[in-house]
């Protein structure tokens, strides 16, 4: 039985949709039973008569049936391996990726130099969108209003990328994790060695770069991106180590292949 530390359900049941695995699902069943009794009227004396009637009572009963996640995680694993519909890692770390395709492997899961930007960008973001709402369109904070933002301001949350070296396998594998999917976890429980299935949502060849800017600043829209100009978002983030004390470059938003980009749907010990 595999453990998770981090379940996407939704996930997990488009995929068992797909796939046409059957899973229980959520439910309120109301079942109906009719119980009768028979009663019966006598005269006695000289003359004797009986009359039965039968009294029907109809009594519903409503229980639940839910669904179980941990055992949908295990029930989809096994149909997809078993059947070789999985590309399986830890029996063939070699194997050829294709688009969409599910995938299991197990490796040293650590958190992505592009996760501390996230973190920055989430104290950032709202001080950036003020600035949007406001009509500026030369997005260029000072040091000062960024530190004021960085210790005093509100903050907004982003997902945390976390990256996993997988031993003779040609790619490292990068993860967006959302908080609402661990379980009785955070990413600095997941740091280690982990086994990960999900779908290989983006594959990046070698010599080629994808872009995390769209899931660590979710608040922005193209227009906004458009407003702030090509070099807002790195004008903020050359700002942030003075500040925060950190290491951090804008080129670390980018994932350079050869990689890929999984779905995560669940990450297991």
């Amino acid at each position: 039985m595999r453990s998770p530390k981090y379940l996407d359900v939704p996930l997990l049941r488009t995929m068992a949709d797909y796939y046409d695995i059957p899973v229980p699902h959520d439910a309120q069943i109301t079942r109906k039973v009719v119980e009768s009794t028979d009663r019966g009227v006598g005269f006695d004396k000289v003359a004797k008569g009986h009359r039965d009637r039968t009294a029907s009572e109809e009594v519903t009963e409503i229980y639940q049936s839910e669904l179980r996640p941990v055992k949908l995680f295990n029930d989809i694993i096994d149909e997809l391996v078993v059947s070789g519909r999985a590309c399986d890692l830890t029996q063939d770390p070699g194997q050829q990726l294709i688009h969409r395709s599910p995938v299991l492997f197990e490796g040293e899961l650590e958190l992505a130099p592009a996760s501390e930007i996230g973190e920055l960008l989430g104290k950032f973001l709202p001080l950036m969108l003020d600035a949007l709402a406001r009509g500026q369109t030369d997005f260029r904070p000072s040091n000062e209003q960024l530190a004021q933002q960085f210790f005093h301001g509100s903050h907004e949350s982003v997902p945390q990328v976390m990256k996993a070296e997988v031993e003779g396998a040609s790619s490292d594998f990068y993860m967006i994790l959302k908080a609402d999917h661990y379980l009785d976890s955070s990413s600095d429980d997941l740091v280690g060695d982990m086994a990960i299935f999900g779908l290989a949502e983006r594959i990046i060849r070698e010599g080629s770069s994808y872009s995390l800017e769209k899931f660590l600043v979710p608040g922005l829209n193209r227009s906004m991106r458009r407003m702030m100009g090509a070099d807002g978002l790195e004008k903020m983030i050359s700002g942030a180590p003075q500040i925060a004390n950190r290491t951090v470059s804008a080129e670390d938003l980018n994932i350079r292949g050869p990689a890929v980009l999984v779905n995560v749907a669940g990450i297991f010990t």
